[in-house]
């Protein structure tokens, strides 16, 4: 008997691999199936990240600071590291354009 949490990773997998088809993959979309975790965690964490700017005038967010109830200092935190925004550049470079949309001096250590 497999666990949901089991089934998905199998989900994710045959995705990545390019074996699922079309139909399934999006019947799994309708249902809010995130094909990336990460991206998923991560974009849910940063969506409070405008409304921390609307109250501050700034994304430079003490790393235990949050708002609307998502860890967005720590998320910031992580991602002004080296290597922060993702390690493949077309997704760290989506990721870095998503913020700098928002506070174009959300990384003031660049």
């Amino acid at each position: 008997m497999h666990t949901l949490g089991r089934w998905l990773s199998q989900q994710r997998r045959a995705y990545r691999a390019g074996t699922m088809t079309g139909k399934r993959a999006a019947e799994l979309e309708e249902l809010g199936i995130a094909w990336d975790t990460a991206d998923a965690g991560l974009e849910t964490d940063l969506a409070a990240a405008p409304a921390y700017y609307e109250l501050h005038g700034t994304l430079a967010a003490p790393r235990h600071t949050t708002a609307l109830d998502q860890a967005v200092g720590h998320r910031l935190t992580n991602v002004r590291r080296p290597r922060g925004p993702g390690k493949d550049p077309v997704r760290a470079e989506r990721r870095a354009a998503a913020l700098a949309a928002i506070d174009p001096d959300w990384n003031p250590g660049r």
